[in-house]
């Protein structure tokens, strides 16, 4: 984090404090406001430093709040099973709730496959685009 901040490089999804983390990233390009939300199922803020967790009811109230500053948001959930191509249940159940609660668009990754997408109220939800690493075995 000291790293990106001192680059000038914006990041979301990682803080030092809960309420940190979960901030999303605004930016405004040719008038449209855009909100990037990272949270995932693994949380870990104990430890004065760590990732947002993907708490429908925190997420609710920061979804409803940035819709109403009349922002396109954007989840990015880490989150899913290594290796399985089909999303899980819960997975599919965060990301409409998600819609229905205002956001635009939901991308997830982890799995290191990627996963199948679909369109949920006219919203595209991308459950996994994959990983940096897609074959973590050539690297053991």
């Amino acid at each position: 984090m000291n790293a990106l901040s001192q680059a000038g490089i914006p990041y979301f999804g990682l803080g030092r404090t809960k309420r940190e983390a979960i901030a999303p990233l605004i930016s405004e390009h040719e008038g449209l406001k855009i909100a990037l939300i990272g949270a995932t199922r693994y949380a870990n803020v104990n430890s004065g430093i760590g990732t947002a967790t993907e708490e429908l009811s925190l997420l609710r109230k920061l979804i409803t709040a940035l819709k109403k500053e009349n922002c396109f948001v954007i989840l990015y959930f880490h989150w899913g099973y290594e290796y399985v191509r089909i999303p899980a249940p819960r997975e599919r159940r965060i990301a409409k709730k998600c819609i229905d609660y205002g956001a635009d668009l939901i991308i997830g990754a982890h799995p290191h496959v990627y996963q199948g997408f679909e369109v949920y109220r006219n919203k595209y939800i991308f459950y996994s685009l994959g990983n940096f690493i897609f074959s973590q075995s050539l690297y053991h």
